[in-house]
C-alpha cells in the first residue's frame, strides 16, 4: 500500500474514531447532592403525571442543560456563606438553578451586592453577632 493511501486511511480512521467516542456526560450521581435534589424536585411531578419514561426524559434534559451551558455558580462560590445563602434565597422562586431566569437573578443579586460596602462586624460581641445574623435570617426567610 502506498504511503499516501496509508496516511489517508489512518486519518479517516482517526476522524471516525473521534466522532464515535462517547463524550464524558454528566450523570446524576456525579452532581452534588443539592443539584440531585433540585432535579428530583423538578422531575418528580413529571413522573407522577406522565410516568417513568417522562421522568427519565426530564432528568436527561436537565443533565444536558447542565453539560451544555456552563453554570455561573462560580460567581456564587466567590461569595461568603451568608451572601451566597441570601442570593440563593432571593433567586429560589426564579426556577431551577440551570434556568436562564435563575442565572440572571444570581447575576443581578451579585451586581447589587458589589455596589454595597460589606459590613464591618469585627467589633461586635458574639451575642451581638448572633442577634444580627438571626435578624438577617428572619428578614431573608419572610
Amino acid at each position: 500500500m502506498p504511503l499516501s493511501r496509508m496516511i489517508r486511511t489512518i486519518t479517516t480512521g482517526l476522524l471516525v474514531l473521534t466522532f464515535t467516542l462517547p463524550v464524558a456526560a454528566i450523570t446524576l450521581e456525579s452532581l452534588p447532592e443539592a443539584s440531585q435534589e433540585e432535579i428530583a424536585q423538578l422531575c418528580l411531578p413529571v413522573q407522577f403525571k406522565e410516568g417513568a419514561a417522562a421522568y427519565r426524559n426530564c432528568v436527561q434534559s436537565e443533565l444536558d442543560i447542565r453539560s451544555e451551558t456552563p453554570q455561573k455558580n462560580s460567581e456564587l462560590t466567590s461569595l461568603s456563606f451568608d451572601d451566597r445563602y441570601a442570593v440563593q434565597q432571593a433567586c429560589a422562586k426564579a426556577g431551577g438553578q440551570s434556568s436562564n431566569t435563575y442565572q440572571d437573578c444570581v447575576s443581578e443579586q451579585i451586581n447589587a451586592l458589589q455596589k454595597i460596602k460589606a459590613p464591618q462586624l469585627d467589633n461586635f460581641s458574639e451575642d451581638e453577632l448572633d442577634a444580627i445574623q438571626q435578624a438577617c435570617f428572619d428578614a431573608q426567610s419572610s
